[in-house]
Formats: C-alpha cells, structure tokens, sequence
C-alpha cells in the first residue's frame, strides 16, 4: 500500500514538471523577443535621410578606405537657419538647404577632417544627377551653353574619401553656377586652403553656399528653366577647439580675381547680414557673438600671404 501511494506521488510530480515544461514552452513561441515587442518609434523618411550615427554603418560606407568612427558626421550642432531655403535634407556626408524658388541650395554644411584627407581617392566622378530627395530642383541640361560651370559648394576632392560622398557631391544641389574664371581660379584657392587647414587642425566645419536675392526681379540673372546666377559666394569656417572656437569667413564676388584670400575675410556677422542666415544658433549667445562678430586672421595665420 505505501509503495502504491509512492509510486502515484511520483506520477503526480512528473506530470506537473512536464506541464509546466509545455507551458513555458508554449510562451516563448508566442512572444518575440524584446527588440520586436518594443520596436523603436522612427520616421522612415527621416530616417533614411539623416546623418547616421552608426559607426559599422560608417565603416560600410568607408567601401575599405580610411574613414573611421572618428569621421562620422556631427554637423547638426553647427547648421544655420534657414531663410531662402524651403526644403531640408540631411544626406550621408552633408546637409543642405535648399531653395526652390533660386533652385540653387541657400547653403551646404559639412564635415572635413584629416583622416578623410588622407585615406585613398576615390575615382572622381563626372556626372552630375538630380537629387531625388529635393523637389523642384535644377536639372544638369540647364547648365548646357550657358557660359557658366556647374560649381561645387562641397568640393568634390572634400569628397572623395567614399564612393557615396562623391556619388553626394555630383548631386544638382551640390551645384551652383559659377563664372568660369571664378571656379577654376579664386574658388579653387580657397577651397585647397581649406583642406590644408583640416590637415593642420584636424576638423574644421564647414558651411558654404551663394548670396541670394531676397526677392527675384528682372535684375536677376537667370540660366536655363530658372536657375538664379548667384552674384557672390560665401564660406564660414569653424575649428571647434575647445576652450575657445575659432571662426573665419569668407565673401567673394563670382567673378576672376588674382587679389589674395585675405582680401576677401570678412566678419561671421557680415555674412549673416547679407545671406539673411543666424550661423551657429545653438552656441551660447556669449560665445556666439564674439566668434561672430571679429575677424581674426591672426588665428589662421596660413592665410597671411
């Protein structure tokens, strides 16, 4: 009789152990694991536009060459407003905004950093292709006979690091038109200037584009279906050396000129003034006034020539 009564106590404990077994069982087949139950909330438009963060995504991009964590893009910190432009996209190694109404982007912002200048070059590309992120925007062909060039604001040997941040750069709103003269003369100096101070400091922000009419008139000049001509160029350049930033701008005509860079440093402030634009608005206002408002040629003393 206790033998009996053993015997069904067994019985009983092995079937409440495998009907527990079955029942957990039953539960992980049923719920996912966390990452699928709490999926993050994204905007897949955003998304697949902004500047990512991801340093393997990065290294992808790389396609074997120098680019590394240290490189990905923090440019959002640094963007200015926005006043002619009335589209925003941010693309894997710059932003930019974009004006419908000039079809021309009102500015570009960028990264360039030693280690990007330094990895090997990528084959430079030769076709200029719209941009499927803007609407609006100005097509190749209008360029075509029409006495300017199709004029870099991000250079092209900024980019060519990465297959995909030259692909960028040949996009149409990466171009504006530029006298000839101008672009393969003045503006080619200072961008090569550029570059050798992001060898020296080793990351520099940069932040380019036309000086726009506020409104078009028949003073306006104008190539293909709408394309404005701009009437200058503007660059501002930041080292985000801490303690201090330091800052230099630059203004010049789209036209020849052999006169040295120095001549054309001008003020932040200046800049703001005649693009309409508040460069750097989320630095401290303290901060932002005093890199803003002097020029500083001594804090860049490759440029004294």
């Amino acid at each position: 009789m206790k033998i009996n009564v053993y015997l069904i106590l067994c019985f009983c404990c092995f079937y409440t152990f495998s009907a527990c077994d079955f029942i957990l069982e039953e539960d992980n087949r049923q719920s996912p694991p966390s990452e699928y139950n709490s999926p993050r909330s994204t905007n897949p438009i955003n998304q697949a536009n902004s500047i990512s963060d991801d340093s393997s995504n990065d290294r992808e991009l790389s396609n074997g060459n120098n680019t590394t964590a240290d490189d990905i893009n923090k440019i959002d910190d640094y963007l200015p407003t926005q006043d002619k432009g009335n589209q925003l996209v941010k693309h894997s190694f710059y932003v930019a905004s974009y004006s419908t109404k000039h079809k021309n982007s009102e500015w570009i912002a960028y990264e360039l950093t030693s280690s990007r200048l330094r990895a090997p070059d990528i084959e430079r590309s030769s076709n200029f292709k719209g941009d499927p992120t803007f609407e609006g925007e100005a097509s190749s062909s209008d360029y075509t006979h029409s006495g300017y060039d199709r004029g870099h604001l991000a250079p092209a040997h900024d980019m060519n690091f990465n297959k995909k941040a030259m692909e960028e750069s040949f996009l149409m709103t990466n171009v504006c038109p530029q006298n000839p003269d101008f672009n393969r003369g003045i503006w080619k100096k200072l961008e090569h200037q550029v570059r050798t101070w992001a060898e020296k400091n080793g990351h520099l922000y940069i932040i380019t584009g036309p000086i726009l009419r506020s409104r078009l008139s028949s003073r306006t000049e104008k190539i293909g279906d709408g394309v404005s001509v701009p009437r200058a160029f503007y660059k501002v350049i930041l080292a985000d050396e801490l303690p201090e930033r330091k800052g230099i701008a630059f203004i010049l005509k789209n036209k020849a000129s052999d006169q040295p860079l120095s001549r054309f440093v001008v003020s932040i402030d200046e800049v703001e003034e005649r693009t309409g634009l508040d460069f750097f608005p989320k630095l401290p206002k303290a901060e932002q006034k005093k890199l803003e408002e002097r020029v500083d040629v001594q804090a860049w003393k490759d440029l004294l020539e």
